[in-house]
């Protein structure tokens, strides 16, 4: 969509951008559907408690997480 925009001006052929994005509390609330019934699956990769974030971070920094990591209490 970006690039479409970004590339209109040089094109006569390219569809106006006119479209909205939807609000954020009708994405949450499509978020809040799709997680109910199941149909998207958040993929945890690790939890860390609170004591190690510092060690959490590199981890993420590292680009080696497969998935989010939670820092728990």
């Amino acid at each position: 969509m970006l690039k479409l925009m970004a590339l209109k001006p040089f094109s006569r052929h390219l569809p106006r951008g006119r479209t909205q994005m939807p609000s954020m509390a009708e994405a949450m609330a499509v978020l809040k559907e799709l997680l109910e019934a199941g149909k998207l699956t958040p993929v945890i990769d690790r939890a860390y408690p609170l004591e190690q974030v510092p060690e959490a971070m590199r981890y993420l920094q590292s680009g080696r997480a497969r998935g989010k990591i939670i820092i728990t209490p």
